[in-house]
C-alpha cells in the first residue's frame, strides 16, 4: 500500500510538470501528489516498526529517520542544481519524481523479499 501511494505520488508529480497552465489538471495533481507522498512518508515509521525485530526496532527506526534527514538536506541542493541548469519545467518535475520511483521500487522489492523469507521460515503461512 505504501509503495503504491509513493508510485501514485511520483506519477502525479510528473503530471504536474506536463500540464503547466491548466488549472483543471494542476489542482487535483497537487492534491494527490501531496496526499500520496505525505501519507507514505508518515507511514514509513509504522512500516519500519513492523519490519525490525523488537530487540533492534529503536535502532532501525532511528537509522531510517537519519537517512531520511540526510535526504532532506540533499534535496534543496539537488533542487538548486536542477534550477541552475535552466531545464524545462516538465523535465524538472520528471527529475523530482525519480527519487519517489526509486523509493516505490525499493518498497516493492522489500515486500517481495520479506514474503519469500516469511514463507521459508513458516511453511504454513499464507503471507
Amino acid at each position: 500500500m505504501v509503495a503504491t501511494s509513493v508510485a501514485l505520488g511520483a506519477a502525479t508529480l510528473w503530471l504536474l510538470g506536463q500540464h503547466k497552465g491548466s488549472l483543471e489538471i494542476l489542482t487535483p495533481c497537487v492534491f494527490f501528489a501531496g496526499a500520496c507522498l505525505n501519507g507514505a512518508t508518515v507511514s514509513m515509521a509504522a512500516l519500519g516498526a513492523s519490519t525490525y525485530p523488537t530487540s533492534g526496532r529503536t535502532t532501525g527506526i532511528s537509522w531510517m529517520n537519519g537517512v531520511g534527514r540526510f535526504g532532506g538536506m540533499l534535496g534543496p541542493l539537488i533542487g538548486g542544481l536542477i534550477l541552475r541548469h535552466d531545464l524545462a519545467v516538465g523535465t524538472m518535475f520528471a527529475l523530482l519524481a525519480v527519487p519517489a520511483l526509486i523509493q516505490a521500487a525499493a518498497l516493492w522489492l522489500k515486500r517481495s523479499v520479506q514474503a519469500r523469507f516469511t514463507r521459508l521460515e513458516y511453511p504454513g503461512s499464507t503471507i
